[in-house]
């Protein structure tokens, strides 16, 4: 194999190690939280009352707010203003194109940064990118 080939295969190994280790729920804030959570929808209710399409999907709002927990399996019974409940889950896709939301925290990719918009309507879009630490 090529010199350039090897090296060019040894960095996307690094770089695909690096996200892989990097999809921790107990992340702290202005790391990548938004991972990769896949099309299964399996309803959980997180602590703080909001359905998650998923357990992974939770995991994401938990990488964000380390206070979010499980409450049950199942979406949630309680219903949000105006009496309707929001179920934010959507297939996202896989490609990595992080943004920066205002709280400070980095999403996978513009999709998901729209995720944790729908439950909470203060955030928006810092910028491009990676959020600095």
């Amino acid at each position: 194999m090529a010199p350039r080939a090897t090296l060019l295969l040894a960095v996307m190994l690094v770089v695909l190690v690096a996200l892989a280790q990097g999809t921790s729920p107990t992340r702290p804030v202005g790391r990548l939280c938004g991972r990769y959570c896949g099309r299964n929808l399996r309803p959980v209710c997180g602590s703080n009352g909001r359905t998650y399409g998923n357990a992974c999907l939770l995991e994401n709002a938990r990488c964000a707010d380390s206070s979010i927990s499980l409450h049950h399996e199942g979406a949630c019974t309680e219903r949000r203003e105006g009496g309707t409940r929001r179920l934010c889950a959507r297939y996202c896709g896989s490609i990595s194109q992080p943004v920066c939301g205002s709280n400070g925290v980095t999403y996978y990719n513009q999709c998901m940064l729209e995720i944790a918009q729908c439950n909470d309507d203060t955030l928006v879009r810092a910028s491009e990118g990676a959020c600095a630490e």
